[in-house]
Order: structure tokens, then sequence, then C-alpha cells
């Protein structure tokens, strides 16, 4: 269901963008890791998408 979305997301990025500035890929989380400032903990981030990205 979300391949659609992923794909107008990425189509979204072709007149936009440099070919080298487009993402790979999309994936969805139900919640980003927020610090006490409200910043995104990036550390985290990639703990949670992790498994994504060595399966890729």
């Amino acid at each position: 269901m979300q391949q659609p979305l992923v794909a107008s997301l990425l189509m979204f990025f072709d007149d936009r963008v440099a070919k080298w500035w487009k993402p790979d890929a999309v994936v969805f989380v139900e919640s980003v890791p927020l610090g006490a400032m409200g910043k995104v903990l990036k550390n985290q981030s990639r703990d949670q998408c992790g498994d994504y990205y060595q399966s890729a």
C-alpha cells in the first residue's frame, strides 16, 4: 500500500532537485526520536532504521 506513495514521493524530487541529491529510498517510521531540545537524535534514528539499511 505504501509503494505508490513512495513512487510519487520520489517522482516529486525528479524536477526539483539534482539527481545526486534525490533520496535512494523512503522509510516510514512511527515516530522520530527527539532530544530534550527538540532536535532529532540521529544516532537513535540510525539504530531504529539499521535493519533496513543492512538488508539493502
